[in-house]
């Protein structure tokens, strides 16, 4: 009986750690975004040295909410510091299809940004235009898998900023 005690203990304390620091990342990305934000183009050095730490968090043993997180602090970051995104837009971009197919609206909510932050900012435009295609096609299941509306909202306007910027790759509608 008193092993069961234990057990139970041992599962507060890791539950108690997952918060914790699931807390410490959720603040750093915060932080990390902000300067970002403050500091816009001027904020490359900093992503160089940034990123790789934070990319660890995406390794598969990390819990979902890590993942969640580092996502959307990168899709911010090339928001306001498009000029980064040419040097990390592949690996970012593998990094979105990679955890664009689950049913996870708060993940799906943060890939469609990410997505739409890409068809958006990158340039050349034609570096994003070479996936146009998969990002539809991906964007499209997400709204579908979704079952929350700021995922749903977030698809629709990554679909949208792919139309803007390229009216030309955008599958015609069938009558």
């Amino acid at each position: 009986m008193e092993e069961d005690d234990d057990d139970s203990d041992q599962e507060d304390e890791d539950d108690e750690d997952l918060d914790h620091d699931e807390l410490i990342l959720g603040n750093t990305t915060d932080v990390i975004i902000s300067l970002a934000k403050a500091l816009g183009n001027q904020f490359i050095p900093f992503l160089q040295m940034l990123a790789p730490p934070l990319v660890t968090y995406l390794n598969p043993e990390n819990p979902r909410s890590d993942h969640v997180m580092v996502v959307g602090c990168l899709a911010e970051i090339f928001n306001v510091c498009p000029i980064a995104i040419p040097a990390m837009f592949e690996d970012y971009f593998q990094v979105l299809m990679k955890m664009c197919g689950t049913d996870d609206g708060q993940m799906n909510r943060n890939v469609a940004y990410g997505i739409g932050v890409l068809a958006k900012r990158t340039e050349p435009k034609e570096t994003f235009g070479n996936h146009v295609g998969t990002s539809l096609t991906i964007t499209r299941l997400m709204y579908q898998n979704s079952q929350e509306e700021d995922a749903k909202d977030n698809c629709m306007m990554c679909m949208l900023k792919i139309l803007d910027r390229f009216p030309d790759k955008f599958p015609a509608q069938e009558a």
